[in-house]
């Protein structure tokens, strides 16, 4: 299965778990959800990723709050007019 499928399958109810972290690919320009299950409990997760993952754990109030700024963060920034280039062209 390639890297493609399987970040594919995440969802954005995977978003909103507390076992999910979001890289940046800065050659992409988009972020890149990641179950990291496995790092937290020391196991592997007993079900696919997305929508049918039995082992999701909301996130508390603040780190939703956190991610949700990040997120209008990079909206603001792909809005500029230079594209998000900052080098005012």
């Amino acid at each position: 299965m390639s890297l493609r499928e399987r970040v594919s399958r995440c969802t954005a109810r995977c978003r909103a778990c507390g076992h999910c972290y979001i890289g940046f690919d800065m050659a992409l320009c988009r972020s890149l959800p990641a179950c990291v299950y496995i790092l937290d409990t020391g196991r592997r997760r007993p079900c696919p990723a997305g929508d049918g993952c039995t082992e999701f754990t909301p996130l508390p109030g603040a780190e939703e709050r956190r991610r949700r700024a990040a997120a209008a963060m990079w909206r603001g920034i792909r809005a500029r007019p230079d594209g998000g280039a900052g080098d005012g062209r």
